[in-house]
């Protein structure tokens, strides 16, 4: 690749430099109980592998690239990272330290430690685990197909290797492929993005913003209508914030620990989000108060504190967020079995006693005084789930309009696309054969369309003032490198949105993000009622597991003839209607079993058994077998099934025992997940472990865990519940 300089511009006053190539990075570590250290860094750079042992090589190695290229804040070097959250928590330090231009750095994070770019003076580091939408090294090279790949199961995380240790063939081919890997996948990914180090998204979902925006640019009429005019200003902006949710995700109480067994379906709903989007009124207008407590009887409107009835009154002409102060809430039937207030979103004054009963964190029943703010449409769902008593303390409302043209037209983009990739793709397996480079290729193209279609959601909710992170090992106190600085005052909170509307950057309007969720989650509520709430087993945001009969399958089948009387389509390459808006079936299931959320288990039509328990990996290495890596699943594991007998040959999985080991209790051995400590991070410096000379600040240590033990949660008395209700 032939060195030269691409440019980015900042407001047209300044102008930054990219090199065009970039190195590739990747470091091994090592530790015991209270420290850790790097043990390689390996370094691909203008076609040139570099196996470095120490962080002071590493800095020489980057001290040499400054001179070389002349690099400042205005002439700059990407070097890209798989999972740079890890990486950098061992080399920051250093690059504080001993690289120049320390006060003139900046960064994006996710929250503390989750480092998406880092940039000191003429260096930036990009997170590529962010950008390929959190794929593993192994999978993002499998689905770009690239030439060389991860060497899994290579390399021995339990050895304790030092800077000094001599590394074996297999570890240097291990620790070598890695960083040629990852080179090829982002020169993968910049030739089908058409991209440059310059212009490429720090993100996935910039990919999705990007498009959106250049589209929205555009359109003369977006920028003043739809976003200018809407400025939110901080009162608005604060409701909003409170009053965003995400999806819901429940299990019914009276089926919880119970094997169900029957006529089981499951469907999903067709790109939920897109749907919201594309079908239903978005809150587009200007928000205007409606009534606020503080001020009694707002001017504008003139009317006195309204009601729940009053506020719902003013659908579909306008959505609307409300704060409610609530001293009282009971579910109207205790046969209410996917109750929707959520106790996370309560908030009050600890001095006030509150007695509460919940079910996996959902409200059955309150008492004492909490505040909370809903939008309209969950608004609805509580009124007609619970008995309240309340008072509105403010409640604002914004005019529904027609979806804007630019951010119609590239939401049906996308989903045509993706309708015409799945033909693409099954043409190529069906022409080529399944495993075939044309196939994989299709089917790469095909879950790149379906990642923008799905990073459309993450777009809409991004909020425009984000907590700003800063990283210093300057300070005198070590353990607390990361400085979050709050946008603690009213004041810099609506300079941050002043900003936000100013640059020509922005073009989303935030209100209409938060009301995303809440439709889809309308949505769900609306089949959960024609199911039945003795019927339904499991939600979990665009997907319902339920006992199924001929007129629960009736009732369905009229609520989606009604929708699809307004659903928007598109028309794929072949002519057809591809509707949004539909409520698919998936595969029968013959047994069922769900503890809580995030925690359940299946049986389907094909005999296969399906577990989903959050913290437990889907599989776990356990060794080589003729040069291949052998895997335990999560699924193998709940059937009893050792990592000897998984190493020795075949195993099959018995479904019934499988079933019945989802429960309180049940312990994984292999299946354990690992945790992150960030908690040993020391300044640069040399130290004596067991008899090696070790250069380290320390960093992430990664452990694995010894067991993972399924837990049941909150299961709330029924008897109690029924004596609060009456």
């Amino acid at each position: 690749m032939q060195t030269g300089w691409n440019y980015k511009a900042y407001y047209g006053d300044k102008t930054v430099y990219y090199l065009d190539d970039f190195v590739t990075l990747d470091i091994e570590t090592s530790h015991n109980d209270n420290i850790a250290w790097i043990v390689s860094i390996q370094l691909y750079f203008q076609g040139v592998y570099t196996l470095l042992r120490t962080p002071l090589e590493f800095i020489q190695y980057y001290q040499k690239l400054i001179n070389d290229f002349s690099l400042d804040n205005q002439h700059r070097l990407v070097t890209i990272i798989h999972n740079a959250s890890y990486d950098l928590s061992y080399l920051i330090p250093y690059i504080q330290l001993y690289l120049p231009e320390k006060e003139d750095r900046n960064g994006i994070y996710a929250s503390e430690h989750k480092i998406k770019m880092y940039r000191q003076g003429g260096l930036e580091f990009l997170d590529t685990l962010s950008i390929s939408g959190g794929q593993s090294l192994d999978t993002w090279s499998k689905n770009l197909n690239t030439e060389h790949r991860k060497e899994v199961g290579l390399y021995d995380y339990t050895k304790v290797l030092y800077q000094d240790s001599i590394l074996n063939d297999q570890e240097k081919l291990y620790d070598m492929n890695d960083v040629l890997t990852l080179y090829d996948c982002f020169m993968k990914q910049l030739e089908i993005e058409e991209d440059a180090t310059s212009s490429i998204p720090r993100t996935s979902t910039g990919y999705v913003r990007r498009d959106f925006r250049r589209e929205c640019r555009k359109d003369k009429y977006f920028r003043q209508d739809y976003f200018v005019k809407n400025k939110m200003t901080l009162d608005v902006y604060k409701l909003a914030v409170k009053a965003f949710a995400g999806g819901y995700t429940h299990n019914n109480r009276f089926y919880a620990d119970k094997i169900i067994r029957g006529h089981i379906k499951h469907r999903d709903f067709r790109s939920m989000y897109p749907t919201e989007i594309r079908c239903y009124p978005m809150p587009w207008g200007k928000a205007e108060t409606v009534y606020d407590i503080t001020k009694g009887r707002y001017k504008a409107l003139n009317i006195p504190e309204p009601t729940i009835e009053e506020i719902l009154g003013m659908m579909p002409d306008y959505s609307t967020i409300t704060e409610l102060y609530i001293t009282k809430a009971t579910l109207k039937d205790k046969k209410i079995s996917m109750p929707f207030m959520q106790f996370s979103k309560l908030y009050n004054d600890e001095s006030v006693t509150c007695r509460c009963i919940k079910d996996n964190g959902r409200v059955l029943y309150f008492k004492g005084g909490a505040s909370i703010c809903l939008d309209n449409y969950t608004l609805k769902i509580i009124q007609e789930q619970y008995n309240i008593e309340y008072h509105v303390l403010k409640c604002i409302r914004m005019k529904n309009k027609p979806l804007p043209k630019p951010i119609k037209e590239t939401v049906d983009k996308f989903f045509k696309l993706k309708t015409d990739l799945k033909y693409k793709a099954k043409e190529a397996e069906n022409k080529y054969g399944e495993f075939s480079n044309e196939a994989i290729e299709a089917r790469n193209e095909l879950m790149r369309m379906k990642g923008r279609l799905n990073g459309i959601y993450g777009m809409m909710v991004t909020n425009c003032i984000q907590a700003e992170y800063d990283i210093d090992y300057a300070q005198d106190e070590i353990e607390n490198v990361f400085i979050k600085e709050e946008k603690i005052t009213d004041q810099q909170k609506q300079e941050a949105i002043d900003k936000y509307y100013k640059s020509r950057n922005s073009f989303l309007y935030y209100i209409a993000g938060t009301f995303v969720t809440a439709l889809a989650r309308y949505e769900l509520y609306e089949y959960i009622k024609v199911i039945g709430y003795d019927k339904v087993l499991y939600c979990d945001t665009d997907s319902i597991f339920y006992l199924s009969d001929d007129s629960t399958e009736k009732a369905i089948n009229d609520l989606q003839a009604e929708k699809a009387k307004h659903a928007e389509y598109i028309i794929d390459e072949k002519g057809n209607r591809i509707y949004y808006d539909v409520f698919e079936e998936e595969n029968d299931i013959t047994a069922f079993k769900g503890l809580h959320s995030k925690c359940y288990a299946y049986i389907d039509c094909n005999n296969d058994f399906i577990a989903t328990i959050a913290g437990v990996p889907s599989r776990t290495l356990i060794g080589m077998k003729d040069g291949k890596p052998v895997y335990l699943t999560r699924e193998e594991e709940l059937s009893g099934i050792s990592a000897k007998q998984k190493m020795k040959g075949d195993v099959k999985v018995d479904n019934e025992k499988a079933l019945k080991n989802v429960k309180d209790g049940f312990i994984f051995y292999v299946n354990t997940g690992t945790t992150c400590d960030y908690s040993t991070m020391c300044k640069p410096c040399e130290m004596i472990i067991d008899g090696h000379k070790i250069h380290t600040a320390s960093g992430a240590i990664i452990k694995k865990l010894d067991s993972k033990e399924i837990k049941d949660t909150e299961r709330p008395d029924e008897e109690l519940i029924e004596y609060e209700i009456i």
